[in-house]
């Protein structure tokens, strides 16, 4: 039955690092859309003879923040997320493994998923 519990528990833990792989993969690749359509703005008003200096200062204002946001979103991507809260959500599960027993240990802050000492999720804790 702990065997159980440990697997369910690491299944679910591994099915939030994924879901917060695949988010942070889609905001990315929506902001190098983004700025694509910004830098052919930029080109498109930077080619023209009256361009006006103020439009294209703003245009590469938005061009410098989208590239912050999207390195920093790949930064995220490049961290291991296996045995860390990087989610806010997930903040405050600390694991253990025992080696010699082969038992793994998760704590999570409150009673979120199972009343203590037990191995039934509670209903509030299952998804609708």
């Amino acid at each position: 039955m702990g065997v159980v519990r440990n697997g369910l528990i690491i299944a679910a833990i591994g099915l939030a690092a994924v879901g917060c792989q695949n988010k942070l993969y889609e905001e990315n690749k929506a902001l190098r859309l983004q700025q694509q359509e910004t830098q052919a703005k930029y080109a498109e008003l930077a080619n023209q003879p009256k361009g006006d200096p103020q439009q294209v200062q703003q245009l590469q204002g938005q061009i410098a923040e989208r590239d912050a946001k999207i390195a920093d979103l790949q930064n995220q991507l490049r961290q291991p997320t296996a045995g860390q809260a990087n989610d806010p959500q997930i903040a405050g599960i600390e694991t253990s493994f025992d080696k010699a027993s082969g038992n793994m240990t998760v704590n999570v802050p409150g009673d979120v998923l199972f009343d203590a000492g037990r191995a039934t999720l509670k209903d509030t804790s299952k998804g609708r």
